[in-house]
């Protein structure tokens, strides 16, 4: 019993590890994506949201 809890303990480990992974490479990607949009439209009136955000990342 106690290496089956062993290897169901990993196992639910790894899958957090994978789903946090997960999660930060959908946020970067969706960050770049929101960086990327207001800089090719509002080149003047945004010009401050836009460093804030490239400061960020």
């Amino acid at each position: 019993m106690s290496k089956r809890k062993q290897i169901l303990l990993i196992l639910a480990g790894m899958a957090v590890l994978l789903a946090a992974l997960g999660i930060l490479l959908g946020m970067v990607l969706s960050s770049d994506q929101q960086q990327n949009q207001p800089v090719a439209v509002d080149t003047e009136s945004g010009s401050e949201e836009v460093s804030s955000n490239v400061s960020r990342a």
